[in-house]
């Protein structure tokens, strides 16, 4: 390419969700279980974009379907982007300024899209840490055939992911971006991904000052292993209050809790970890089956020093059939079993399953 030529890829993709979701009355609060059929637009999961290069500098922008009513935020938000990032490649590396996918996100199990494809994060991709806004800096290392990324991104925060009793008011203070790295690796048919993130911020009470810091951390490693039509992936982590990842303002689920202010300057931090492995066969090029297990765990030391222990599973099945080029239909079941919740040693009792089959329609152009 000539360093003055320009040259711009537009792409999208369209997602439909049909399926069903049936839940345990121990998963629905109630004396009933419960059925419920979802028929719509894979919102978070559709896109439309467009890649620019021109030399040295490229960028990325890439937008998904809101309308006017689809508000998540109280200040009218629809969330409209994706992506909106440029890079420059400076000779031994590219720096990445703008909103992309982070160090740490890096599912394994591309084709679990039911439910939004959220019902999975936790297990260990990280998926609560997807797009940021921030600067990133990527080296290649050819000896393992792989990339070295680092990033400094968006701390941004609320003070409602600490409980502080007593409190009136609360402020949040952040001194240090978003750390994230990641390192990819390749040895012929294994490949291997080592990531890791930490974020701090103050909680601060604007009564009379005082303030409760609170840590997150995580470390995982992910490898794969193909051998023919054949092919296994695997990860696992550890990881310290991964609630204050998340962006929709509550817990994912019932499997972590927010950190804990008992005396209004001590904080009680949760203890995760958990794994995820999925083993997949590609009868053709038209054809592929893929299934996979995980579990995850929480733990923390609430007051009086009772612990609370959590933890939950969940198995997945589904076979991609490509229709045509760029056209795919994902027959799907996934069943989340929302396991126990032990309290001081004694188990809480059993929290019921979700279960959710249908049908992912997708076509990329």
């Amino acid at each position: 390419m000539a360093a003055d030529e320009k040259k711009v890829e537009l792409y999208g993709s369209v997602r439909v969700q049909t399926y069903i979701t049936d839940a345990d009355k121990e998963t629905t609060g109630t004396a009933f279980d419960d059925s419920d059929l979802t028929w719509s637009l894979d919102e978070g999961s559709s896109r439309f974009g467009a890649r620019f290069q021109a030399g040295d500098i490229g960028a990325n922008v890439e937008i998904r379907p809101r309308d006017k009513e689809s508000v998540i935020s109280a200040d009218g938000s629809t969330n409209l982007l994706r992506q909106w990032n440029a890079t420059w490649n400076f000779g031994s590396g590219t720096l990445l300024i703008g909103q992309a996918y982070t160090p740490t996100f890096h599912p394994i199990c591309n084709e679990c899209m039911l439910g939004g494809g959220g019902v999975l994060d936790g297990y260990g991709d990280n998926g609560v840490s997807v797009r940021q806004a921030g600067i990133q800096v990527w080296f290649p290392i050819k000896g393992v055939n792989g990339m070295l990324k680092l990033a400094a991104l968006n701390p941004a925060e609320d003070s409602t992911k600490i409980t502080v009793p007593g409190w009136v008011a609360t402020d949040t203070d952040t001194k240090l971006p978003q750390l994230e790295a990641a390192l990819s690796m390749a040895f012929g048919p294994l490949d291997v991904y080592l990531r890791g993130l930490y974020k701090t911020f103050d909680t601060v009470n604007t009564t009379t000052n005082d303030d409760v810091s609170s840590d997150t951390w995580l470390l995982g490693i992910d490898a794969g292993y193909a051998m023919g039509p054949f092919y296994v992936k695997a990860l696992m982590y550890t990881a310290q209050n991964l609630y204050n990842m998340s962006s929709a303002g509550g817990p994912q689920g019932t499997w972590v809790w927010a950190p804990q202010a008992f005396t209004g300057t001590t904080v009680e931090d949760v203890d995760n970890w958990g794994w995820f492995a999925v083993a997949g066969f590609k009868f053709s090029d038209k054809v592929s089956f893929e299934a996979g297990y995980g579990q995850k765990f929480a733990e923390q030391n609430q007051a009086a020093g009772v612990k609370y222990e959590d933890e939950t599973s969940a198995i997945v099945f589904f076979l991609p059939i490509t229709v045509a080029k760029g056209f795919t239909i994902t027959p799907e079941i996934l069943i989340a079993d929302q396991g126990n919740q032990t309290i001081g040693g004694v188990e809480q009792g059993d929290r019921g399953k979700k279960t959710y089959y249908g049908l992912y329609w997708r076509i990329d152009f």
